[in-house]
């Protein structure tokens, strides 16, 4: 009996692997235009993946959701507001149900103070195949992020993955993947092109850790260093006293 080629066992294993790759999200560019100031406000530009774990009546789906590329979505809303917040809305047909759409947005805010601004929301509404609520689900992330000087773009080629929060039990995102993420919000002139970008590195004070082992020791030693000070501080001081007293009641 003559054995199959390694060849075609090899072919075989390749093809095995490859049908369980997910497909990889595209990139996709947009711009909101200002047409009071006639110039682009925003430039934004990402490749997105969510994955979604959500319920029907029957079992637990979890999906992959990539977020379409420029030519299957279209820019319905934008805000070019001068006083201080920025929006950018992209919306595509859904995969999973007709005559219903998909969307997300970004919000932008600017601190004047410190001359710099940041994501302040971002908000994903998917419409999911079979849901025990088949209507838009909305996952939200509403914590400062990105922050970015003024004047300046920001790029990230690869992120950590970025958590959202939906209103309801019934669905949840258990991580939401962005990749080329390039953006500038609150554009002044009439640039055409983005400016010089902050790779990643201009962030927001990384979230406050509980305290180590070795945290606590050190914390316990500094209050003993303190108390022994302050102890010898109190006996010097009365001390002191003491000696006036005593030098009054000899006069």
């Amino acid at each position: 009996m003559k054995l199959p080629s390694p060849i075609l066992f090899l072919c075989l294993f390749v093809a095995a692997v490859q049908s369980k790759v997910e497909p990889q999200p595209e990139v996709g560019s947009w711009a909101v235009y200002d047409y009071d100031r006639e110039q682009i406000c925003i430039f934004f530009r990402v490749a997105t993946q969510l994955n979604i774990t959500y319920e029907t009546y029957k079992s637990v789906n979890k999906i992959v959701y990539n977020i379409p590329g420029n030519t299957h979505t279209q820019l319905i809303n934008g805000d070019c507001a001068t006083n201080g917040t920025q929006s950018i809305v992209v919306s595509w047909k859904s995969p999973y149900q007709t005559f219903a759409y998909d969307s997300f947005a970004f919000t932008f805010q600017f601190n004047q103070r410190k001359q710099q601004y940041s994501v302040v929301d971002v908000t994903y509404r998917i419409v999911l195949p079979d849901a025990r609520l088949p209507i838009a689900k909305q996952y939200r992330h509403s914590t400062p992020i990105y922050t970015t000087p003024s004047r300046m773009s920001y790029e990230c080629v690869d992120l950590p993955p970025l958590n959202l929060l939906t209103a309801d039990s019934y669905s949840w995102v258990d991580g939401i993947s962005l990749q080329f993420l390039r953006f500038q919000a609150f554009a002044d002139s009439d640039i055409v092109e983005l400016l010089p970008a902050s790779e990643c590195g201009y962030r927001q004070i990384d979230p406050i850790q509980p305290p180590t082992q070795d945290d606590w020791y050190n914390m316990f030693l500094s209050m003993v260093g303190r108390f022994i000070t302050n102890t010898t501080s109190m006996y010097q001081e009365m001390k002191r006293l003491r000696s006036d007293v005593t030098a009054i009641d000899s006069d």
